[in-house]
C-alpha cells in the first residue's frame, strides 16, 4: 500500500501504584493536526529517514532529550485512515520514571499530561483514542 504519510510517533509510560499511565502532548491551537487537542508525541519521517531515526530527532525536536538515556521499544506500524488520508504510524514505547517531567522541556505544544487508563476511551473506531478527561479530546 502506498501512504500519503509515514510518522514516527513516542508514548512516554511509567508504572504508577500498580497502573499503566502514558504522557501526551497538549497540541497547540494553531497545530496543523488536531489543534488544542491532546496526542502522542512525534511526526513525519523526512526524505531518506529511516522510521527510528524519525524516531530519536522527534524525540529531541519536541522533548529536548538524549534517547539513550532511556530504555525504548518499537511496537510496530499501524496503517490508519483519517479523513480519506492514509498514514502508516510507526510507533516506540518509552520507559520513564516519576521524574520524567524534570528531564525534559516541551518545545512543541502546549504542555504534556500524564493519563491513565481510566482517562482513555478507544472509540468504535479503533484508530481513534479519546480523552475521558476535562483538558480536552
Amino acid at each position: 500500500m502506498t501512504y500519503d504519510r509515514q510518522v514516527a510517533c513516542i508514548i512516554p509510560y511509567r508504572v504508577r501504584d500498580g497502573e499503566v499511565e502514558v504522557y501526551m502532548q497538549k497540541r497547540s491551537v494553531d497545530a496543523e493536526r488536531s489543534p488544542g487537542k491532546f496526542g502522542f508525541f512525534g511526526g513525519h519521517l523526512e526524505h531518506g529517514e529511516t522510521a527510528e531515526e524519525a524516531f530519536k530527532r522527534e524525540m529531541r525536536e519536541e522533548l529536548s532529550i538524549d534517547i539513550s538515556k532511556f530504555p525504548y521499544q518499537w511496537l510496530g506500524e499501524f496503517p490508519v485512515e483519517r479523513d480519506g488520508e492514509h498514514v502508516n504510524k510507526h510507533i516506540w514505547f518509552l520507559k520513564t520514571n516519576d521524574d520524567f517531567e524534570s528531564k525534559i522541556k516541551i518545545e512543541e505544544g502546549e504542555s504534556g499530561h500524564w493519563f491513565n487508563q481510566k482517562d482513555l476511551v478507544i472509540s468504535g473506531n479503533r484508530n481513534h483514542m479519546v480523552l475521558n478527561y476535562p483538558y480536552g479530546t
